[in-house]
């Protein structure tokens, strides 16, 4: 039988996150994470329509602040906006790896998108459907863009 795959925040139940997290105290004095974590994510995805289960390992960063994508980015992006609006910054296609191919999922893991939005910037001459831009301030919400090399165009996919 074969097993269907589905984006990962469309079916997933989360079954471990192991967090290698660093964390700094605020000038509050709370302590919070810091600029970025790198975090090695696990998911189980379970089809509802098969009693199997398929699991691949996601790399995910999580963002605080603002952050530039590196041009050997990450699969997920977890954004939290608790605190303030945030800017990502994408990479230039043309510097990409495997000839500018690349799929970047960012997510409002917290909810907060809709108080502090989120920007998604491009690079360059690089654009996101056409705009220099992408605003998410909807809470929870996620998206998935894909690169599309020698064109300079990220699609939400």
């Amino acid at each position: 039988m074969k097993l269907k795959l589905f984006s990962p925040v469309i079916l997933l139940v989360l079954i471990s996150l192991q967090v290698c997290a660093q964390s700094s105290v605020n000038e509050h004095g709370k302590q919070t994470p810091a600029v970025t974590n790198e975090v090695q994510a696990k998911f189980n995805l379970i089809d509802a329509n098969l009693d199997e289960k398929a699991s691949k390992n996601y790399n995910v960063t999580m963002v605080t602040n603002d952050y530039s994508i590196p041009n050997n980015p990450s699969e997920i992006y977890a954004v939290d906006t608790t605190i303030s609006s945030i800017t990502l910054n994408l990479p230039l296609i043309s510097t990409l790896p495997y000839g500018g191919k690349a799929i970047i999922t960012i997510s409002d893991f917290t909810g907060n998108s809709s108080i502090n939005s989120i920007t998604i910037m491009t690079n360059g001459s690089d654009t996101i459907q056409g705009s220099s831009s992408f605003l998410i301030n909807t809470g929870y919400a996620t998206i998935t863009l894909m690169a599309i090399p020698n064109v300079n165009y990220w699609i939400l996919k």
